[in-house]
């Protein structure tokens, strides 16, 4: 997933952490969420950095983050 980040243009320092924070809490808040099977849910939306795109998931079981899914190759999609 680090890798994916950086590839991105996200990387490990104390901005881009707060900036997924927040995001992720605004997805919880802002996107529809997906019931599945197993009673969580996943919420998806789209991630930009500097350098692509990936499509994110976040699987929830309440209001607590469960794990984190990233899809897609930042290259093959949109650069900014």
């Amino acid at each position: 997933m680090l890798n994916q980040l950086n590839r991105i243009g996200i990387h490990d320092t104390e901005y881009w952490r707060n900036y997924m924070f927040q995001r992720l809490w605004q997805d919880y808040y802002n996107v529809i969420p997906t019931l599945q099977e197993n009673g969580k849910y996943a919420r998806e939306s789209i991630l930009i950095g500097q350098g692509g795109m990936l499509k994110m998931q976040s699987i929830w079981q309440g209001a607590t983050l469960i794990t984190i899914e990233l899809f897609g190759k930042a290259d093959s999609w949109f650069r900014l």
